[in-house]
């Protein structure tokens, strides 16, 4: 079944957005010094990150339209920093009690024993995931207070 981008989650959307204004702004941006400095260089250097931006958003797009991606929601329980990589090893314990360990850009940053919901790309077992690429985003859970 197709998802609509109505019906997307709140962080790809963001991030399908954020991509696809990068990649205009930095064509905005070149174009804007080629016409006042006729600089070749860096219009051809800003239309390449146009061109790469609009692809990595388009296959954001068509990742969101076929639905082909995992959503992992649980409880954050472990997080540490691999010290000689970019990445974030984190440990996410579903509510089956599932473990699952990932690996993640070192720039996200999960609050241990904090709920969230994970959105990864398919390409590989979602139980062990230790590619950062296939990461998609993530958005924080609150639980809401329970009356006694």
């Amino acid at each position: 079944m197709k998802t609509t981008i109505s019906t997307c989650p709140k962080p790809l959307l963001h991030k399908l957005i954020i991509t696809a204004l990068i990649g205009i702004g930095c064509f905005a941006v070149g174009a804007a010094c080629f016409l006042f400095s006729h600089d070749r260089t860096t219009l051809m250097l800003s239309i390449a990150v146009f061109v790469a931006c609009l692809l990595r958003a388009f296959g954001l797009y068509r990742t969101i339209s076929k639905n082909a991606y995992t959503v992992i929601d649980g409880m954050c329980a472990a997080s540490t920093a691999n010290l000689m990589r970019r990445t974030r090893s984190i440990v996410v314990i579903d509510s089956d009690g599932t473990t699952h360990k990932l690996t993640l850009p070192k720039a996200t940053r999960l609050k241990v024993g904090q709920r969230y919901k994970l959105y990864l790309a398919h390409g590989g077992d979602a139980a062990d995931l230790q590619q950062p690429e296939q990461f998609l985003g993530f958005e924080e859970l609150f639980d809401l207070p329970t009356e006694e």
